[in-house]
């Protein structure tokens, strides 16, 4: 996918040096996001703004792995659902961090599929709202600035930031929802 239908209007608010990371959603071409598995991968993108590189911790491991949620709500905006990381064990885990460059970003390929995430909506809401884009966006939020361990990595970003909502359509695997697939209405 190519971040070039990316949508450009960011919201970043509290906490640390927050205005200095961004979050957004790069949907496909069609504004199309499926969910189930196997499901083709979404993008979410975090822009670092700022003139310094920023720490954000490496999602593969526990300090990342949950920074990552998203809000769903339907076209009339009467209700929002929470989708986020599933809770889970761990065999080994390392406390990472990826640094992001000045003016450069770190892209997150989402598969949303039930096996990992918690809250995505029944075939029962799809088609309670059908023919109407939904809206979705990103949360990331980092509670932890301190690498632990004695380390030379200095910190790690810390704060909340949202996405605007994005207006898309969704489609389920294994579903048979051919009004989903058509063209969401550009975002305001």
């Amino acid at each position: 996918m190519k971040l070039a239908f990316a949508i450009a209007v960011f919201c970043a608010f509290h906490s640390g040096y927050a205005k200095d990371i961004e979050v957004f959603l790069a949907p496909n071409a069609f504004r199309v996001i499926q969910l189930g598995c196997p499901s083709v991968p979404f993008h979410v993108v975090l822009m670092n703004t700022s003139n310094e590189d920023i720490k954000v911790w490496d999602d593969m491991y526990f300090w990342g792995y949950y920074n990552l949620s998203f809000e769903m709500r339907s076209s009339s905006g009467n209700e929002i659902i929470e989708i986020k990381k599933k809770e889970r064990g761990w065999d080994k885990n390392l406390p990472l961090c990826d640094t992001v460059p000045p003016k450069e970003v770190k892209v997150f390929a989402v598969f949303l599929c039930e096996e990992t995430w918690e809250g995505i909506p029944s075939h029962e809401w799809f088609t309670a709202n059908d023919k109407n884009p939904f809206e979705i966006r990103a949360i990331y939020k980092s509670q932890s600035d301190t690498l632990p361990m004695n380390s030379d990595s200095g910190r790690v970003w810390k704060g909340t930031i949202e996405s605007n909502w994005t207006k898309t359509y969704v489609k389920k695997t294994g579903v048979n929802q051919s009004a989903h697939t058509t063209p969401a209405i550009a975002p305001r």
